[in-house]
């Protein structure tokens, strides 16, 4: 119990997420208890919070909808993943690119970069390429990237379906005609 209080506290005090909801995110990512408060917890929330300009309490509205973001690994993953966020979709590295993204759609947090993220803008990417040879265009790969990286930015939504949908839906839209 002496390890666990200042667990909650955190949750409670630093992220003020209701007491009402800890029961809920202890059951939904027991994990979370497991963690070292210090060295993982802590940085892992200071490092969303810094890095996408949001505050402490919309980390902590995040977290009770999604409580496995906090047990995800800081460099393994959430630090991949916002970095390709920030570089991949060329948000650069001013927080307020990356706030809107995220509170609008948290769970790309969970997403892995190497299976998820750079697939889809991979996809996108050869789809706006085989649209403008249609066109008869030739663009340049740093057009392409461009294009890519503003759909998905604009349109969030898409980062967290699956590949598989992704690939189904474009493939319709290049069917139409």
């Amino acid at each position: 119990e002496a390890s666990l209080r200042p667990k909650i506290r955190f949750l409670v005090d630093d992220l003020s997420i209701p007491e009402p909801a800890i029961s809920r995110i202890i059951y939904t990512a027991p994990a979370i208890l497991g963690l070292s408060l210090e060295h993982n917890l802590r940085p892992t929330a200071a490092f969303i919070i810094e890095r996408c300009g949001i505050s402490s309490e919309q980390l902590g509205l995040i977290v009770i909808s999604i409580p496995s973001i906090l047990s995800r690994s800081l460099i393994g993953k959430i630090e991949p993943c916002i970095s390709f966020l920030s570089n991949g979709l060329m948000l650069g590295t001013n927080p307020v690119n990356l706030k809107a993204l995220i509170l609008n759609t948290p769970r790309v947090l969970l997403q892995s970069v190497e299976t998820s993220l750079a697939p889809k803008l991979q996809m996108i990417s050869e789809a706006i390429d085989d649209e403008s040879k249609i066109e008869g265009k030739s663009l340049s790969e740093i057009q392409l990237a461009k294009a890519a990286a503003s759909i998905l930015s604009t349109n969030p939504a898409l980062l967290v379906t699956t590949n598989s949908i992704l690939h189904s839906r474009l493939k319709k839209y290049q069917e139409q005609p």
